[in-house]
């Protein structure tokens, strides 16, 4: 499977969860929307950028999983894509960020904090154990 597909497979799984759809961002990236809010793009290259909280970026970068993103790394974290193998961790990354942006909406709109035990065990360990540690 080269590049392409690798992106176009990544965007068919994430458009099967609720409330997402897919838009061409800047540098011909494909960015990811929950609700119309950004929660990550990735690039023709294969580089999946991410912005998270400053405490999730440094456990993810404790645990070099990610790279600092090239242009703001305060922020955003970057996953190479580049091989068929590393889909589904591309996919665990985005889910990662999709939870948190439900779970940051539904707290500005009820004050409660809420997410499933289902969802977060359907995380590998290296992403469930750094939520709001």
């Amino acid at each position: 499977m080269d590049k392409y597909q690798i992106i176009t497979q990544l965007e068919s799984i994430v458009l099967q969860w609720d409330d997402t759809n897919v838009r061409t961002g800047d540098f011909d990236a494909k960015t990811f929307l929950f609700l119309g809010e950004e929660f990550g793009h990735i690039h023709q290259n294969g580089d999946l950028d991410i912005a998270f909280t400053e405490q999730v970026k440094a456990e993810l970068l404790k645990k070099d999983l990610v790279q600092k993103h090239r242009y703001v790394p305060n922020t955003s974290i970057t996953y190479h894509l580049s091989s068929e193998r590393q889909l589904s961790f591309a996919v665990h990354l985005l889910r990662f960020s999709y939870l948190v942006h439900m779970v940051k909406m539904e707290y500005e709109r009820t004050g409660v904090r809420n997410i499933s035990e289902e969802e977060l065990a359907a995380l590998p360990e290296s992403l469930s154990s750094i939520y709001w540690k």
